[in-house]
């Protein structure tokens, strides 16, 4: 029976799509995935300048940094922060790049 269905063109062609379809699936988790750890790595950047630059901040950023979550508007805010003279100016990058 089981010889059967398995040479059935409608098992093969179901097979297939569902094959294809988990293949897509996981594709797109392994996106979000490495999304996540892009976003993650550059949190971590972002911390490293302003513990050593900053060092008061390192908590007030550490916060704020949870509400960013696209990689380019935390390459641009390692960046401005990377830039800042001051801390006001690390205050005003973090409060107006959201």
């Amino acid at each position: 029976m089981e010889e059967l269905l398995a040479e059935s063109w409608v098992f093969r062609e179901w097979r297939e799509k569902a094959l294809v379809e988990g293949r897509e699936e996981g594709r797109e988790e392994g996106r979000e995935e490495a999304l996540l750890r892009e976003i993650q790595r550059q949190r971590q950047i972002l911390l490293a300048f302003v513990q050593a630059r900053f060092p008061s901040l390192t908590q007030v950023v550490e916060e704020q940094c949870k509400a960013f979550d696209n990689p380019e508007q935390l390459q641009t805010l390692i960046l401005n922060v990377g830039l800042a003279q001051s801390e006001q100016e690390v205050r005003k990058c973090l409060f107006n790049d959201k």
